[in-house]
């Protein structure tokens, strides 16, 4: 409900943020205003009216053919909006930088968003059966979240710095040209963003300290230098030079520069409040950031912790005896991950003594080393070890190594498939859905369940939680997952907990349970803030009856 609360108000936002800057923009007359609302109202409202006759009624859209045309137009809308809205965001930015050339960069923005409805009724062809609501939502949210950090980051370091109109309309261009790249395929939203993140942390140190034009510059060229070390995060480029120790420490810069911005937004909501002593507030963040994320940073590092949860199972005979699972998930071995703490992982995992060890996707990444594999060897259970892929075994062509790894080391890899253990349990497991991208099968519940036994407990494997109800529509017991890192970044699990349904924890739909790991290692920043890494260890007992 707070994720559907959140996106519906985010799409009003749009429209009105997208009215407001088209009818000043282009002076519109009050004829042609009132023409223009009237088309918001309705481009935006049909939509959500036929969805609601869709749920109420059970009919597919693409037999509703008086208003299908309509729909389809609506929903294109609603995909397109935020596209819209970033145009209008790069247009400020351009008239500020260039305003001679204002009523250019206005006349554009038609222009890119009809190529924008293109590119999505290529994505959607005209006839199938339009998504529910549930399932686009999530645009509407990211976009707001990244508008809305794009304004504060800009208020704030433009508050601070002084500024001309042409540095302010850059630093515009800057932020709204990520998500206008992305929407057309250039993944870069994220890197522009990063930019606002360091223009206000070196607005709010440099006024907040009242530095000199020297000590200014030192600062500069320090976040110039932390930049570069920061980019195989920023880029995904891995430990291209080989130096782990380099690309951890790039790692923590990356992170730091985070968690400074979230410190520096709470401490202007307190400047809001209690405007005096900006030195003395100046220095509290720093000396948090630097508590906080030296924590992040030992915690981030240091051996998981044991989590221990206890699942009751209908579906296990009477008798029978506990059966514990131990999870592991997103541990991505390679460049943050020394061969070391691997080793101690493997040592407590073995010392819970498990039936059985999953493992719940991204295994390798980047820098993987053969001497994982050794220490994966030294794993003792008593039904082996099962795992599933997730996103990061297919980039960069990491399929072939991850199952070559699984092999030598005696992995079970579940490809849309399920394994019946001779106690009766059974483990499915399905791929993840970054495989349709690399050539491979996407993930399939019915492939993963067929032939399985319905009156035999079902564990599936999956690396995100997204399946979860269709999972338990199928009558699986228990789905184990991961992928989402929550507790490594806590402005990152704020995004994640907007987006997502089942983030991190134990979750419940009928007699079917769900658990998504927070993750036992760390991916590109070395830290974790919230949580530590985690082994989970899974005892199923037999549901008692009431």
């Amino acid at each position: 409900m707070l994720k559907l609360t959140v996106s519906i108000a985010a799409l009003i936002f749009m429209h009105y943020y997208s009215y407001k800057k088209i009818s000043t923009g282009f002076d519109l007359s009050h004829q042609w205003n009132v023409v223009f609302k009237i088309f918001l109202v309705f481009a935006g409202g049909l939509y959500f009216t036929t969805q609601f006759i869709h749920f109420m009624f059970s009919i597919p859209m693409h037999h509703i053919y008086i208003v299908y045309p309509l729909v389809y137009g609506g929903f294109l809308w609603i995909l397109a909006l935020p596209t819209l809205c970033a145009l209008c965001f790069l247009e400020t930015g351009l008239s500020m930088a260039f305003p001679t050339m204002t009523r250019r960069w206005l006349r554009s923005i038609p222009v890119i968003f009809a190529l924008r409805l293109f590119f999505l009724s290529r994505a959607f062809p005209y006839g199938k059966d339009i998504p529910a609501y549930h399932e686009i939502s999530r645009g509407a949210i990211v976009f707001t979240i990244y508008l809305s950090a794009a304004v504060l980051l800009y208020n704030i370091s433009t508050g601070t710095l002084q500024l001309s109109g042409k540095k302010k309309g850059g630093l515009i261009i800057i932020f709204s040209a990520g998500p206008v790249l992305t929407f057309f395929g250039l993944e870069v939203a994220a890197i522009s963003l990063l930019f606002g993140f360091y223009a206000v942390v070196y607005a709010r140190v440099s006024s907040g300290l009242e530095l000199s034009g020297k000590t200014k510059r030192i600062i500069l060229a320090v976040m110039c230098v932390g930049i570069i070390i920061s980019l195989p995060q920023m880029l995904w480029w891995g430990n291209g030079l080989g130096i782990r120790l380099l690309y951890t420490i790039g790692g923590a810069w990356y992170g730091l520069i985070i968690m400074a911005v979230t410190l520096f937004l709470l401490e202007s909501g307190v400047a809001f409040i209690f405007p005096s002593h900006p030195r003395r507030r100046v220095i509290i963040v720093l000396a948090l950031l630097v508590l906080v994320s030296g924590y992040g940073i030992y915690n981030g590092l240091r051996v998981p912790i044991v989590k221990e949860i206890i699942i009751p199972i209908k579906k296990l005979p009477p008798g029978a005896p506990d059966f514990t699972i131990v999870q592991w998930s997103d541990i991505h071995l390679g460049d943050l991950v020394s061969p070391r703490w691997f080793k101690e992982t493997v040592t407590k995992t073995n010392n819970l003594k498990p039936d059985l060890v999953v493992i719940t996707g991204d295994i390798i990444d980047n820098g993987f080393e053969k001497e994982y594999i050794q220490h994966l060897k030294q794993l003792k259970t008593k039904y082996g070890i099962l795992a599933v892929t997730g996103n990061h075994e297919y980039y960069f062509n990491r399929l072939n190594i991850f199952l070559k790894t699984a092999g030598e080391a005696n992995i079970r890899v579940l490809r849309n498939e399920f394994v019946a253990l001779s106690n009766g349990i059974q483990i499915a497991g399905i791929n993840d859905p970054t495989a349709q991208e690399f050539e491979d099968a996407p993930p399939s519940m019915a492939g993963a369940l067929k032939n399985s036994d319905p009156q035999k407990p079902i564990i599936l494997l999956s690396h995100r939680a997204n399946f979860f109800k269709e999972a338990a529509r199928q009558g699986v017991d228990l789905q184990l997952s991961g992928h989402n890192h929550v507790g490594q970044l806590p402005i990152l699990d704020l995004f994640i907990y907007l987006t997502l349904n089942h983030p991190y924890g134990l979750y419940r739909e009928g007699d079917a349970y769900l658990y998504t790991s927070c993750g036992t290692g760390s991916w590109a920043i070395p830290m974790r803030i919230l949580t530590g890494g985690e082994i989970t260890k899974i005892t199923l007992k037999k549901e008692q009856k009431e």
